[in-house]
């Protein structure tokens, strides 16, 4: 049994709304074959991420200048044990690298954030069968 201690990768990046299907899935599938599973935040018009960027955003200014942008924003969950960190960012980034070639995608930047969290699991039908589930 491992620690329940796990860095949680966050990654944003656009992507064209009539690829994101074909780029979600791919790119899932490569993380979860290696780190068991991912979670995949897509958007659409009819979904719920939008990004908004300043075209000055990368300066760190008191102050952004730039004209905004407003583009669908796919993003990905991803959370590994501690000692798998470095490989995971590798992964993420070829995984994306590829997923941009293959798929011919206008992606470029991508915004990429690590935290530490708790990793808790539970099956509800085990709680349900011991009758204490239910309030």
């Amino acid at each position: 049994m491992t620690d329940n201690i796990r860095i949680r990768f966050l990654v944003l990046f656009s992507v064209e709304p009539d690829k994101m299907n074909a780029a979600g899935e791919y790119i899932s599938s490569l993380l979860s074959k290696r780190f068991g599973g991912a979670t995949l935040l897509s958007s659409t018009d009819e979904n719920t991420l939008t990004g908004f960027w300043a075209e000055d955003g990368s300066q760190f200014k008191k102050l952004y200048e730039g004209r905004v942008h407003r583009e669908p924003i796919m993003g990905l969950m991803l959370s590994v044990l501690p000692e798998d960190e470095d490989e995971a960012y590798d992964l993420i980034q070829k995984s994306l690298s590829t997923a941009a070639e293959k798929l011919n995608l206008n992606t470029r930047h991508v915004h990429v954030e690590t935290m530490k969290a708790r990793a808790h699991h539970f099956d509800i039908e085990a709680i349900r069968k011991t009758g204490k589930g239910l309030l």
